[in-house]
Protein backbone atom coordinates (compact mmCIF):
# COMPACT_ATOMS: atom_id res chain seq x y z
CA UNK A 1 0.00 0.00 0.00
CA UNK A 2 3.24 2.64 0.35
CA UNK A 3 3.82 2.13 -2.77
CA UNK A 4 0.26 3.31 -3.99
CA UNK A 5 0.39 6.22 -2.09
CA UNK A 6 3.57 6.97 -3.29
CA UNK A 7 2.63 7.27 -6.80
CA UNK A 8 -0.92 8.86 -5.88
CA UNK A 9 1.54 11.61 -4.10
CA UNK A 10 4.01 11.68 -6.80
CA UNK A 11 0.83 12.36 -9.24
CA UNK A 12 -0.63 14.88 -7.01
CA UNK A 13 3.06 16.74 -7.13
CA UNK A 14 2.80 16.41 -10.94
CA UNK A 15 -0.33 18.03 -11.54
CA UNK A 16 -1.23 20.19 -7.97
CA UNK A 17 -0.09 23.77 -9.23
CA UNK A 18 -1.57 23.68 -12.72
CA UNK A 19 -4.81 22.75 -10.71
CA UNK A 20 -4.74 25.47 -8.59
CA UNK A 21 -4.50 28.07 -11.90
CA UNK A 22 -7.45 26.47 -13.42
CA UNK A 23 -9.33 26.86 -9.55
CA UNK A 24 -8.22 30.45 -9.80
CA UNK A 25 -8.65 31.46 -13.17
CA UNK A 26 -12.40 29.66 -12.89
CA UNK A 27 -13.17 31.35 -9.65
CA UNK A 28 -11.84 34.77 -10.83
CA UNK A 29 -13.75 34.81 -13.83
CA UNK A 30 -17.05 33.69 -12.59
CA UNK A 31 -17.19 36.35 -9.88
CA UNK A 32 -16.61 38.84 -12.34
CA UNK A 33 -19.16 38.14 -14.82
CA UNK A 34 -21.33 37.80 -12.03
CA UNK A 35 -21.21 40.47 -10.34
CA UNK A 36 -21.06 42.24 -12.57
CA UNK A 37 -24.77 40.56 -13.82
CA UNK A 38 -26.08 41.16 -10.19
CA UNK A 39 -26.05 44.51 -10.87
CA UNK A 40 -28.17 44.70 -13.70
CA UNK A 41 -31.02 42.05 -12.70
CA UNK A 42 -33.40 41.98 -10.53
CA UNK A 43 -33.33 37.65 -10.39
CA UNK A 44 -30.35 35.75 -9.21
CA UNK A 45 -30.99 33.07 -11.51
CA UNK A 46 -31.45 35.79 -14.29
CA UNK A 47 -28.31 36.92 -13.57
CA UNK A 48 -26.81 33.28 -13.62
CA UNK A 49 -28.24 33.02 -17.04
CA UNK A 50 -27.45 36.46 -18.17
CA UNK A 51 -23.26 35.83 -16.88
CA UNK A 52 -22.43 32.79 -18.66
CA UNK A 53 -20.77 30.78 -16.04
CA UNK A 54 -22.16 27.83 -17.19
CA UNK A 55 -19.79 28.22 -20.26
CA UNK A 56 -16.88 29.22 -17.91
CA UNK A 57 -17.58 25.54 -15.99
CA UNK A 58 -18.02 23.85 -19.04
CA UNK A 59 -14.61 24.98 -20.20
CA UNK A 60 -12.33 24.83 -17.18
CA UNK A 61 -13.91 21.13 -16.81
CA UNK A 62 -12.74 20.61 -20.23
CA UNK A 63 -9.82 22.22 -19.61
CA UNK A 64 -9.08 19.83 -16.26
CA UNK A 65 -9.78 16.65 -17.90
CA UNK A 66 -7.16 17.77 -20.87
CA UNK A 67 -4.84 17.70 -18.21
CA UNK A 68 -6.08 14.32 -16.49
CA UNK A 69 -5.19 13.04 -19.41
CA UNK A 70 -1.77 13.54 -19.69
CA UNK A 71 -1.03 12.82 -16.15
CA UNK A 72 2.49 10.61 -15.73
CA UNK A 73 2.89 10.72 -19.46
CA UNK A 74 5.45 13.50 -18.86
CA UNK A 75 7.64 14.84 -15.83
CA UNK A 76 10.89 15.85 -14.73
CA UNK A 77 13.66 13.22 -14.35
CA UNK A 78 13.23 12.45 -11.11
CA UNK A 79 9.54 11.86 -11.10
CA UNK A 80 9.99 9.29 -13.98
CA UNK A 81 12.95 7.82 -11.77
CA UNK A 82 10.72 7.61 -8.78
CA UNK A 83 8.33 5.39 -10.53
CA UNK A 84 10.46 3.37 -11.76
CA UNK A 85 11.91 2.40 -8.58
CA UNK A 86 8.63 1.85 -7.25
CA UNK A 87 7.11 -0.57 -9.87
CA UNK A 88 3.36 -0.37 -9.93
CA UNK A 89 2.30 -2.06 -12.31
CA UNK A 90 0.38 -0.29 -15.00
CA UNK A 91 -3.16 -1.36 -13.70
CA UNK A 92 -2.35 0.12 -10.62
CA UNK A 93 -1.34 3.12 -11.76
CA UNK A 94 -4.47 3.81 -13.91
CA UNK A 95 -6.24 3.41 -10.67
CA UNK A 96 -3.92 5.94 -8.92
CA UNK A 97 -4.60 8.27 -11.78
CA UNK A 98 -8.34 7.58 -11.27
CA UNK A 99 -8.07 8.14 -7.29
CA UNK A 100 -6.34 11.65 -7.92
CA UNK A 101 -8.42 12.97 -10.37
CA UNK A 102 -11.50 11.86 -8.45
CA UNK A 103 -10.05 13.89 -5.39
CA UNK A 104 -9.63 17.33 -7.85
CA UNK A 105 -13.12 16.54 -9.58
CA UNK A 106 -15.03 16.57 -6.34
CA UNK A 107 -12.55 19.70 -5.25
CA UNK A 108 -14.06 21.54 -8.68
CA UNK A 109 -17.52 20.84 -8.72
CA UNK A 110 -17.45 21.89 -4.71
CA UNK A 111 -15.57 25.10 -5.39
CA UNK A 112 -18.29 25.70 -8.72
CA UNK A 113 -21.28 25.39 -6.20
CA UNK A 114 -19.57 27.61 -4.20
CA UNK A 115 -19.25 30.09 -6.01
CA UNK A 116 -22.73 30.00 -7.25
CA UNK A 117 -24.23 29.87 -3.47
CA UNK A 118 -22.15 32.65 -2.67
CA UNK A 119 -22.44 34.96 -4.94
CA UNK A 120 -26.05 33.89 -4.30
CA UNK A 121 -25.42 35.64 -0.72
CA UNK A 122 -23.43 38.79 -2.48
CA UNK A 123 -26.73 38.96 -4.71
CA UNK A 124 -28.82 39.39 -1.77
CA UNK A 125 -26.91 41.82 0.08
CA UNK A 126 -26.21 44.88 -3.01
CA UNK A 127 -30.25 44.10 -3.53
CA UNK A 128 -30.83 45.01 0.52
CA UNK A 129 -32.47 41.61 0.72
CA UNK A 130 -32.61 40.36 4.48
CA UNK A 131 -33.68 36.73 2.80
CA UNK A 132 -31.60 34.55 1.11
CA UNK A 133 -34.24 32.34 -0.04
CA UNK A 134 -33.59 34.46 -3.78
CA UNK A 135 -30.40 31.81 -4.27
CA UNK A 136 -32.27 28.50 -3.11
CA UNK A 137 -34.99 29.23 -5.67
CA UNK A 138 -32.45 30.18 -8.13
CA UNK A 139 -30.81 26.39 -7.55
CA UNK A 140 -34.37 25.52 -8.64
CA UNK A 141 -35.19 27.70 -11.56
CA UNK A 142 -31.99 27.60 -13.71
CA UNK A 143 -31.12 24.94 -14.97
CA UNK A 144 -27.72 24.94 -14.79
CA UNK A 145 -27.41 25.79 -10.87
CA UNK A 146 -29.65 22.79 -10.94
CA UNK A 147 -27.32 20.42 -12.53
CA UNK A 148 -24.45 21.35 -9.98
CA UNK A 149 -26.79 20.83 -7.58
CA UNK A 150 -30.19 18.35 -7.68
CA UNK A 151 -31.62 18.41 -4.55
CA UNK A 152 -34.49 15.79 -4.69
CA UNK A 153 -33.52 15.01 -8.70
CA UNK A 154 -32.35 11.64 -8.18
CA UNK A 155 -32.48 10.91 -11.53
CA UNK A 156 -29.83 14.36 -12.10
CA UNK A 157 -28.09 12.95 -9.36
CA UNK A 158 -27.34 9.64 -11.07
CA UNK A 159 -26.10 11.58 -14.79
CA UNK A 160 -23.84 13.58 -13.07
CA UNK A 161 -22.07 10.44 -11.39
CA UNK A 162 -22.00 8.68 -14.45
CA UNK A 163 -20.31 12.06 -16.14
CA UNK A 164 -17.66 12.11 -13.55
CA UNK A 165 -17.05 8.84 -13.50
CA UNK A 166 -16.90 8.77 -17.23
CA UNK A 167 -14.44 11.91 -17.13
CA UNK A 168 -12.53 9.72 -14.90
CA UNK A 169 -12.23 6.37 -16.91
CA UNK A 170 -12.15 7.97 -20.47
CA UNK A 171 -8.82 10.42 -18.80
CA UNK A 172 -7.33 7.70 -17.43
CA UNK A 173 -7.39 5.41 -20.10
CA UNK A 174 -6.21 8.57 -23.04
CA UNK A 175 -3.18 8.41 -20.82
CA UNK A 176 -2.52 4.73 -20.90
CA UNK A 177 -2.93 4.80 -24.67
CA UNK A 178 -1.01 7.91 -25.28
CA UNK A 179 2.06 6.09 -23.34
CA UNK A 180 1.52 3.53 -26.28
CA UNK A 181 1.63 6.07 -28.44
CA UNK A 182 -2.23 5.58 -29.58
CA UNK A 183 -5.15 7.87 -29.77
CA UNK A 184 -8.08 6.71 -27.27
CA UNK A 185 -11.13 6.68 -29.93
CA UNK A 186 -14.07 6.08 -27.58
CA UNK A 187 -13.18 9.21 -26.18
CA UNK A 188 -14.93 11.17 -29.03
CA UNK A 189 -18.08 8.93 -27.84
CA UNK A 190 -17.71 10.14 -24.32
CA UNK A 191 -17.49 13.58 -25.44
CA UNK A 192 -20.14 13.40 -27.83
CA UNK A 193 -22.70 12.03 -25.54
CA UNK A 194 -22.10 14.04 -22.55
CA UNK A 195 -22.66 17.24 -24.95
CA UNK A 196 -25.87 16.19 -26.37
CA UNK A 197 -27.39 14.91 -22.90
CA UNK A 198 -25.81 17.59 -20.81
CA UNK A 199 -29.10 19.49 -21.12
CA UNK A 200 -32.00 16.71 -21.44
CA UNK A 201 -34.28 16.67 -19.28
CA UNK A 202 -35.69 13.76 -20.34
CA UNK A 203 -35.52 10.65 -18.15
CA UNK A 204 -35.33 8.34 -20.73
CA UNK A 205 -33.08 9.65 -22.69
CA UNK A 206 -30.96 9.65 -19.17
CA UNK A 207 -31.31 6.04 -18.89
CA UNK A 208 -30.15 5.41 -22.19
CA UNK A 209 -27.51 7.41 -22.55
CA UNK A 210 -26.15 5.90 -18.87
CA UNK A 211 -26.37 2.27 -20.27
CA UNK A 212 -24.64 3.05 -23.83
CA UNK A 213 -21.65 4.71 -21.10
CA UNK A 214 -21.82 2.04 -18.41
CA UNK A 215 -21.04 -0.58 -21.59
CA UNK A 216 -18.37 2.22 -22.68
CA UNK A 217 -16.87 2.29 -19.81
CA UNK A 218 -16.74 -1.71 -19.08
CA UNK A 219 -15.07 -1.91 -22.73
CA UNK A 220 -12.62 0.29 -21.61
CA UNK A 221 -11.92 -1.32 -18.26
CA UNK A 222 -11.63 -4.29 -20.19
CA UNK A 223 -8.82 -3.30 -23.20
CA UNK A 224 -6.84 -1.69 -20.19
CA UNK A 225 -6.47 -4.63 -18.04
CA UNK A 226 -5.83 -6.90 -21.27
CA UNK A 227 -2.95 -4.16 -22.39
CA UNK A 228 -1.67 -3.69 -18.62
CA UNK A 229 1.16 -5.11 -17.10
CA UNK A 230 -0.78 -6.05 -13.78
CA UNK A 231 2.33 -8.31 -12.24
CA UNK A 232 4.20 -6.51 -9.93
CA UNK A 233 8.07 -7.12 -9.14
Amino acid sequence: MKKYASVIVLYNQMIFYRVLLVFAGMGILEVLLLANACRTQEKYYSAVKESGVENVFLLFLLLLTVMFCTLGCKGRGKQLYSFWRLRISEWGMFWCRILVSLLYYFLFWSFQVGICYGMGAYFTHIKGMESPQSTLIAFYTDDFLHRLFPMEAYHIWEWNFVLILGLLIVSAAFCFFGQRRKFYYPILVFFFLAFLLWDCDSIQAGIAGTIIMLVLYVLTLRSVWKRSDVRED
